[in-house]
């Protein structure tokens, strides 16, 4: 049996982490966005794709900010991410959604996927607002009990895409952190931290 306060946190991520939820806008209230029928494109940074369905490539590929470039005689496109040029090609998909990573917690930096991935949507706009939250000292519990004796665990406040008119991106990046501290009342210096991963668009 789950350690009690293993049970609640894991009840509570799956409730909070739903991904994409109905935003609490009225104006957003009637329908949630649908991966299968929403999502327009997602670049794989990590390999270099754009996903995308051949309907939408040309209002992703404005979304996205892109600009053809050409290597090799193989047409590329590129963006800026983070001051950095990344450069890609794209694919038509019927299903660019089967290529999207889920959000994650508890991953060690270098345990990161390697990105960047950015979902975009259509029928959306960059309208749900998620509250922060921050839970207080506690024991730490596995698997961070192998990285200290105490912990504690906070997300930032952000947006997510939801139903609108236009195209929203979102892209996957730390939206928290979990802190395992060494010593048993999370007052110490010494630490390891965990990021809690999530797609955002702001």
């Amino acid at each position: 049996m789950k350690p009690p306060i293993l049970l609640f946190f894991s009840l509570f991520w799956i409730c909070w982490a739903c991904d994409p939820a109905p935003s609490t806008s009225p104006k957003n209230s009637a329908r949630e966005l649908s991966k299968v029928d929403d999502l327009a494109g997602f670049l794989d940074g990590s390999h270099g794709v754009l996903h995308v369905r051949p309907e939408d490539r040309v209002a992703v590929l404005e979304a996205l900010g892109a600009e053809r470039v050409t290597t090799d005689s193989v047409e590329r496109h590129q963006i800026v991410h983070q001051d950095s040029a990344l450069s890609f090609i794209v694919l038509g998909s019927l299903q660019p959604w089967v290529f999207a990573p889920e959000h994650s917690v508890g991953m060690r930096e270098e345990e990161w996927p390697y990105g960047p991935f950015i979902r975009i949507w259509k029928n959306a706009a960059c309208s749900r607002k998620v509250a922060g939250f921050r839970f207080g000292c506690i024991g730490a519990f596995p698997p961070y009990n192998r990285f200290g004796n105490s912990m504690d665990w906070g997300v930032n406040p952000y947006q997510q895409c939801a139903s609108g008119t236009g195209y929203c991106v979102e892209v996957y990046q730390p939206v928290g952190t979990i802190t395992v501290y060494n010593g048993f009342d999370c007052s110490d210096t010494l630490t390891t931290t965990f990021p809690i991963l999530q797609y955002r668009c702001n």
